[in-house]
């Protein structure tokens, strides 16, 4: 890069160095960078990041930065204030040095040196013997780092590399033998941490033995036993545990120390074999022990007697004496009789329901808890049976709803009483209406089929017998028969009567219509219909009806008349061309109706009584179908169907396109305002039409009808317009086109010129200069020493060219180099890309101020100063303090006014307030000056406070 900027100087002292006349030339002014520091910003083990402070010139040209690394170049022309050098060695000595070069090829130096970091060793590892035995040994490790691996070896012989556990274990070792383990720790940067240790091997154990032992077996009954077992005893004398064992291999008791253990639920008369298995409790060594056994029989339940009392010729009593069990256990029973199991309860049953003469078999059966039974059994005679004599049942007296039965005497064969019982068809007994051996019943229905029964029971009510008796009541009187006529027929309607029906006795007839299966409703033998389908057969029937509810039916058939054949028309009014009218009307109006209106083919209203309706939203020049459907209170239906024309739109009457005139080239309006001026008349919907704009053939969106605003224009560059009209339905009216050529751009104007209204150590205040433009917005851009601003630069404290900010009523430049010269100007950039540039202000910063600064106490023709080095300007500071400090104690805290008492001796700011009266008052104490100084806003620094001034 350096090679080409001299190449740049040759080229231009060619061109333009080197002319015909020497009196001509140029001089050139040379200038120099300023001394940079270098820093180191960051470092670690392979990397490091240098930073440098920014070298400036006097004209602000460009300055860049050559980066050296032990003298080799790692990189060139650099615009930045740091570097990284990568791929570093660790724990190294490196010397980076950075040239600044000029475009006067001047340059400056920098060397800075620095070391990078040291990689980390693992830190210490902790070995432990977890366990250790004749011929193993199992090591764990800890250590404090993360992500290390391990190198495992025994006696220097490595077992395993790189492993992630903390634990290893050496099997196959010998015993009584002393070995070396060692554990190297390896971590990232391969850095490694070493730790040993020592273990020997213990001596073969003597093999563990237990000594035999015996198994018995005691209270042995039919279902439990107990087995009992010696001490098995262990030769390293550690405790010895029991399992007992099941025949099936079940574990019953598992490692106890006890010695005997409970069998139960066994079964009676078995045999069992039983194991036990002593155990060392480490579980190394095992003996196992038998022992079998048998249990026991049950008992049989006693001899018992049945007996049986109360026998007839249909039950006896069934009862026994107790079985019982030597050791008074419970015993329960089953009985049967003839082989079928009966429920009893108390050792005794009467049975019942047997058959006379009959001999019966009874079986007891005792049984014990364990289910051992012992049988007894019994046999006994049934008496022989009771019998009734036979007898007769007649029905005398029969009426229509009542009957007298009469029956004739039943004997018993044993001379006991008979009674009686007379039975309802439904089952229930008529024993109230029975007097002696005739029984009246009252409550029969006329002409009904009834059967009825009397039945002879026995007075011990062990026989019965049952006679029946069937008859039939009288019937009751039909009503006479009657005739019915059907007169004034119609097509819907028709007018029913029917003669007299009568009774002989002169009682009531009731009557019931029907017509076509469908009740209606009567007050008298006339009725009158008016819901009938035309030219149809209908059913009339009528029934009469007595109040024993004898029924007369008698029929008849008419037919209705032809319907009337009525006319619907339908005609259009009102046509337009978006909408019409649709009228209808009958030549002769049936009754009630109603109208269902549809249009192409769909339904849209129903309406009772309208005679019209109309249809809008249309499209011109376009036929519809209409139907309208009357519907009358039968539900027939008379429709008509017509198709109507829209009418056509009158072509536009021919208007002009207005291109109105613009004070900007970038913007253009066009309407067809004519257009409603010449056709406002002619088309009642003109404020329903519609305009679509193109510009250059694109589709233009546009809000207002009639006119649109095109945006964004070229300058000096024409355009094609089109209009397209739309009647109010969306049909096509007429298009118009043309063309328009945009205006040259006119450059923005300053609104007066940039002048400086306060300067200060850091910052700059300067009038809120702005341009105006008609045609478009403007972009400001803002430049220091002929470099544009962009963006906030600085921050804090930090100095440099500084940033802007736009208050209300001015323009703030901070962040500014103290005691420097600076120029100032502003750009304003139309849409266009045409620049103006404001007048140049230069001003000079005002001397430095920083937080902290020295002062001094001085003497001067008898009289004390406060003074210190000028800093600032005095119409930046907002506020002057000074402390008093007596002992570390604050004694005075005095405000100086900036106009009358702040003073300057050359390049010295100094105070004398009270200074002499504090000092004399404290003569002999440790006495301290402090200064504070408070900077207005806008100034980079808030505060400055002096170091001590101390008076001995």
């Amino acid at each position: 890069m350096m090679k080409a900027r001299l190449l740049l100087i040759t080229i231009v002292f060619v061109l333009f160095g080197c002319s015909g006349n020497d009196s001509d030339s140029i001089e050139q002014t040379i200038f120099n960078p300023t001394d940079f520091k270098i820093s180191l910003k960051s470092s670690s083990f392979f990397d490091a990041e240098i930073e440098w402070t920014e070298s400036t010139i006097k004209d602000n040209s460009n300055l860049t930065y050559d980066v050296f690394l032990n003298g080799e170049m790692k990189e060139e022309g650099l615009d930045d204030f740091s570097y990284r050098f990568e791929n570093l060695k660790e724990a190294t000595s490196y010397t980076a040095k950075v040239i600044v070069n000029s475009k006067y090829d001047t340059r400056k130096e920098s060397v800075f040196d620095f070391t990078t970091l040291s990689t980390p060793v693992p830190s210490a590892v902790v070995l432990n013997a977890d366990k250790v035995n004749h011929e193993q040994i199992v090591v764990s490790w800890e250590s404090a780092d993360a992500d290390l691996k391990y190198d495992v070896f025994l006696n220097d012989v490595k077992e395993a590399s790189d492993i992630d556990v903390k634990s290893f274990t050496f099997s196959g070792l010998k015993a009584l033998t002393k070995y070396s383990v060692k554990i190297i720790a390896k971590n990232t940067y391969s850095k490694t941490s070493v730790v040993s240790l020592d273990i020997t091997t213990l001596d073969v154990p003597v093999p563990l033995s237990l000594s035999d032992f015996l198994v018995s077996v005691q209270d042995i009954h039919s279902n439990s036993a107990i087995i009992k077992w010696e001490d098995s005893v262990a030769s390293d004398g550690q405790s010895v545990e029991y399992i007992v064992y099941s025949p099936d291999g079940s574990v019953l008791m598992n490692r106890s120390a006890i010695n005997e253990y409970k069998i139960e639920g066994l079964n009676a008369d078995t045999k069992y074999k039983y194991k036990v298995v002593a155990m060392t409790h480490d579980s190394s060594v095992s003996m196992d022990a038998f022992v079998s056994f048998t249990t026991l029989s049950y008992e049989k339940p006693s001899d018992f007697v049945i007996s049986v009392s109360d026998i007839t010729e249909t039950s006896a009593k069934i009862f026994w004496s107790a079985s019982v069990l030597s050791d008074g256990g419970d015993i329960t029973y089953n009985l049967k009789l003839d082989g079928e199991k009966k429920e009893f309860s108390g050792r005794e049953l009467v049975i019942n329901n047997l058959e006379p003469n009959t001999q019966h078999v009874i079986e007891v059966e005792a049984v014990s808890s364990n289910n051992i039974t012992n049988v007894q059994t019994k046999s006994f005679t049934t008496l022989s049976q009771l019998s009734l004599s036979d007898f007769t049942f007649t029905a005398e007296q029969i009426t229509q709803t009542s009957v007298v039965l009469k029956w004739t005497d039943c004997i018993a064969s044993d001379g006991q009483p008979v009674e009686y019982t007379v039975y309802h068809p439904s089952g229930s007994n008529a024993n109230s209406m029975t007097v002696g051996q005739e029984c009246r019943i009252n409550i029969l229905r006329a002409d009904t089929e009834y059967t009825y029964k009397v039945v002879a029971q026995s007075y011990d009510f062990s026989v019965k017998k049952a006679v029946y008796v069937t008859f039939r009541t009288l019937a009751y009187e039909k009503p006479s028969d009657f005739v019915i006529s059907v007169n004034n027929i119609t097509e819907s309607s028709a007018n029913i009567s029917w003669s007299e029906s009568v009774l002989s006795d002169g009682g009531e007839v009731t009557y019931r219509l029907l017509v076509d299966g469908i009740g209606r409703a009567i007050s008298d033998r006339e009725f009158f219909i008016e819901d009938l389908e035309a030219n149809t057969e209908h059913t009339v029937e009528i029934e009469a009806r007595s109040n024993n509810n004898i029924l007369n039916v008698q029929t008849t058939k008419f037919i209705t008349l032809p319907p009337k054949v009525y006319n619907l028309n339908a005609y259009s009014s009102e046509v337009k061309e978006r909408s019409f009218v649709l009228n209808w009307d009958f030549e002769d109006r049936p009754g009630k109706l109603y109208y269902d209106i549809y249009f192409e083919g769909k339904w849209v209203k129903r309406d009772l009584s309208a005679s019209s309706y109309s249809f809008d939203g249309l499209i011109s020049n376009t036929s519809y179908s209409v139907k309208v459907v009357a519907t009358d209170g039968l539900e027939r239906k008379y429709e008509k169907i017509i198709e109507i024309k829209t009418a056509s739109y009158e072509d536009v009457i021919d208007f002009d396109v207005e291109i109105e005139n613009q004070d900007t080239y970038n913007v253009q309006t066009i309407n067809i305002f004519d257009f409603v001026d010449n056709n406002t008349a002619r088309y009642d919907d003109i404020l329903d039409m519609t305009t679509v704009f193109y510009l250059n053939d694109v589709e233009y969106a546009s809000d207002v009808f009639g006119e649109a605003t095109f945006k964004n224009l070229k300058v000096n560059t024409e355009y094609n317009y089109k209009v397209k009209l739309f009647y109010a339905d969306g049909t096509f009216a007429v298009e118009k086109t043309g063309s328009f050529t945009t205006s040259g751009n006119t450059a923005p104007v300053w609104n007066g010129e940039l002048s400086v209204q306060y300067t200060g150590f850091s910052f700059v205040k300067f009038n809120k200069l702005t341009a105006s433009d008609a045609e478009s917005s403007l972009k400001y851009t803002y430049y220091v020493n002929g470099t544009a601003l962009t963006g906030f630069r600085y921050v804090g404290t930090t100095r440099g060219d500084g940033h802007i900010d736009i208050i209300d009523d001015y323009i703030l430049l901070s962040h500014l180099t103290a005691d420097k010269d600076f120029e100032f100007y502003i750009t304003a950039e139309d849409e266009a890309g045409e620049i103006i540039k404001s007048n140049t202000v230069s001003f000079k910063t005002a001397i430095d101020a920083t937080l902290t600064f020295d002062a001094q106490l001085e003497l001067v023709d008898g009289v004390y100063r406060l003074s210190w080095d000028n800093m600032g300007v005095s119409s930046s500071i907002d506020e002057l303090r000074f402390e008093l400090l007596v002992n570390k104690e604050v004694k005075h805290d005095a405000h100086i006014d900036v106009n009358t008492e702040l003073m300057t001796d050359g390049d010295k700011n100094y105070i004398t307030k009270g200074l002499n009266q504090m000092i004399e008052a404290y003569a002999g104490s440790d006495v301290n000056f402090i200064i504070k100084i408070k900077w207005i806003a806008g100034e980079t620094i808030g505060y400055s406070v002096s170091r001590p001034v101390s008076v001995k």
